[in-house]
C-alpha cells in the first residue's frame, strides 16, 4: 500500500484486525518503527490504534499479525472469485 506521502506500508486484514507496518526504507528513519493496528469489529472505522497497547491480549495479538505478515505469501486471490490468481486464499 503506498499512501500520499510517498511511503509504503505492508498490512494485513482479518474479518476482526487491521495491521500495517512501515516499508524497510522507513523504519530506517523513525525510531521505533510505525505500527497500526485496529480492532474492526469493536471500531469499523479505525480511529484507535492499538498497536501500542499494554493489553497482554492485544499485545499478543500484534506479535500473531506481526508473524503473519513476515511469511511470504503461499498464494493469492480468493477461489470463485479472483480467477485470475488461480489459487485461493491462502487463510
Amino acid at each position: 500500500m503506498q499512501l500520499a506521502d510517498g511511503w509504503t506500508y505492508t498490512a494485513i486484514r482479518t474479518p476482526q484486525e487491521l495491521y500495517m507496518e512501515m516499508s524497510e526504507a522507513r523504519k530506517q528513519i523513525f525510531a521505533p518503527p510505525e505500527i497500526e493496528m485496529y480492532d474492526l469489529e469493536a471500531e469499523p472505522d479505525e480511529l484507535h490504534n492499538l498497536a501500542r497497547s499494554t493489553d497482554p491480549a492485544v499485545e499478543q495479538g500484534v506479535r500473531d499479525l506481526a508473524a503473519r505478515l513476515a511469511r511470504p505469501p503461499g498464494c493469492a486471490g480468493i477461489d470463485s472469485r479472483d480467477a485470475r490468481w488461480g489459487t485461493a486464499f491462502c487463510e
